[in-house]
């Protein structure tokens, strides 16, 4: 499908709901998806919170030669989120329920042939073509491009985890990422290459095994699809787990008494990172958002809560807590590292 037309139709997988669509986007007003039963799921662009665009841990594999990251000669599609608002009443529905997220994976694109170098049309006489490769296009960035055009929001709004098999050195990974949080797992000596440098760290959700993205926006596990939004965190644990053992879960709680949500089997190495992420990426963004006076979901910062300096909180509560994760060595372990995260409605972050 062409990614530059006003209406853009493809045939998506989705795991939420469940099957094969076919997906029509429609500019600045939504989505469109209908499956074979003729069954109907209309997306109206009011109806999105959230737009996510992320890769399949099983895409991210790396095939390297003469240090570049190459990918299979069909480049697998990104997954898309859309974490829906609304209620019973006004919300987007299948099948008679009401959907609180869809979930698909874009089509695959076809990665271009090397062509022949006209400069140089052998290797030193052994007889082989030298081929040089055609520049790719920057296809995450025109997907994020049109999701932004279709639901009517900017395209930094729009969340994007770049499948890393396809950063190549040509300059993409700093267009891709201008602007936006880039996390990487643990890259340190003897780590697994299928793990070390990853947008995600292997985990379980639950009974589910899959992998933690952690966000500047929040948390988002995959599969099934699982997003945390930062405004909903009350406290967060990083590093719970014995001495000995060679994992550690990482426990949010939730404010208004939604309960909380763990992820377990997370390897020992990358606690730093995590708490790298929470210090440096989580607080500073919800101290942001108190400071510009509103949340993600259009929550409001009350009035007094602004006059109490919740900013100040924020800042007394992270000296409290001593040297920061840059202070510390890469890989390793603080241990027991609980925060409590307030700073969205009451300003305060602090160790528990």
């Amino acid at each position: 499908p062409s990614v530059a037309a006003s209406r853009t139709s493809a045939e998506v997988s989705a795991t939420t709901p469940r099957g094969k669509f076919d997906l029509t986007l429609h500019e600045s007003t939504g989505i469109i998806l209908r499956n074979k039963k003729e069954e109907v799921v209309t997306v109206p662009s009011s109806s999105v919170a959230t737009v996510i665009v992320f890769p399949k841990a099983e895409d991210c594999r790396k095939i390297t030669s003469n240090g570049r990251k190459k990918g299979p000669p069909k480049r697998p599609g990104n997954m898309v989120l859309l974490v829906l608002k609304g209620g019973e009443a006004d919300g987007v529905q299948f099948r008679g329920k009401c959907l609180k997220q869809i979930c698909f994976q874009l089509p695959q694109s076809i990665l271009p042939e090397p062509s022949p170098n006209d400069d140089e049309e052998s290797d030193g006489g052994s007889g082989m073509m030298v081929l040089e490769p055609i520049k790719e296009r920057d296809i995450e960035l025109e997907w994020v491009d049109l999701l932004s055009k279709t639901f009517g929001v900017p395209t930094e709004k729009v969340v994007l985890v770049s499948n890393p098999a396809y950063l190549t050195d040509d300059g993409r990974e700093e267009r891709t990422y201008a602007g936006r949080y880039n996390f990487k797992s643990d890259e340190t000596q003897g780590t697994s290459t299928t793990t070390a440098g990853m947008p995600y760290v292997k985990c379980y959700e639950g009974v589910n095994d899959g992998v933690l993205f952690p966000l500047e926006e929040g948390l988002l596990f995959f599969k099934p699809p699982k997003f945390v939004p930062r405004s909903t965190l009350h406290s967060i644990q990083c590093g719970r787990g014995g001495g000995d053992s060679r994992y550690v879960d990482l426990v949010a709680q939730l404010e208004d008494d939604e309960g909380g949500v763990e992820f377990s089997n997370i390897a020992r190495e990358e606690v730093a990172r995590l708490n790298d992420y929470i210090h440096q990426v989580l607080i500073k963004a919800m101290t942001r958002d108190a400071e510009g006076g509103e949340v993600e979901g259009d929550k409001k910062v009350a009035a007094a809560a602004a006059a109490a300096s919740p900013i100040a909180k924020i800042g007394d509560a992270e000296r409290k807590m001593g040297p920061s994760a840059d202070d510390s060595p890469v890989g390793a372990s603080s241990g027991d590292d609980s925060i409590e995260l307030v700073g969205v409605t009451g300003g305060r972050a602090r160790r528990a």
